[in-house]
């Protein structure tokens, strides 16, 4: 803990008037703990690749935007905000590689409508995205077909017991 870091209870004050909807709060927590939060972008961008063009003030900002949008977040103490924004951090630094990556390899970028009347379909808007990333449900397996014969066998000989004792 840096000399002159912040008191534990005084972030967790500032935790608890975030969550009740004060915005100030938010600003004048991340100003407390950019040094500690700059402290952990700095030691994820040193597991990076070497060339990396984000840097650990970047990475803090953006961290940032995307506090201000999270709404109805419980954090109960400085641990648990420094977990959570650190969690944060890694899925900036992963979003930042897909983007990256996709930019490399601009052909799966290339729109070719399925049919001229669905031309005006925007694919990447949020609805269409929110669709196609929606989960699907699970699909079960069959089991091997090597437990199939023996799970036949258990089940005539129950059948067979079950009418040799009466028991439908």
């Amino acid at each position: 803990m840096p000399h002159d870091a912040p008191v534990p209870s005084e972030i967790t004050k500032l935790l608890q008037r975030w969550k009740e909807g004060d915005r100030q709060a938010l600003a004048s927590l991340a100003s407390l703990a950019y040094d500690d939060l700059h402290a952990i972008a700095t030691g994820y961008l040193r597991r990076e690749a070497a060339g990396h063009t984000l840097q650990a003030t970047g990475l803090v900002n953006e961290l940032y935007l995307r506090l201000a949008k999270v709404r109805g977040i419980e954090l109960a103490d400085r641990r648990h905000f420094f977990t959570f924004a650190a969690q944060l951090m890694r899925m900036i630094l992963i979003d930042y590689a897909r983007k990256s990556r996709a930019l490399k390899r601009p052909g799966a970028t290339v729109r070719i409508p399925l049919h001229e009347e669905m031309a005006w379909i925007d694919a990447s808007s949020e609805e269409m995205l929110a669709h196609v990333t929606r989960p699907r449900p699970v699909r079960r397996k069959r089991p091997p077909r090597k437990y199939s014969k023996p799970c036949r066998r258990f089940a005539r000989a129950i059948r067979r017991d079950r009418s040799i004792c009466g028991v439908r």
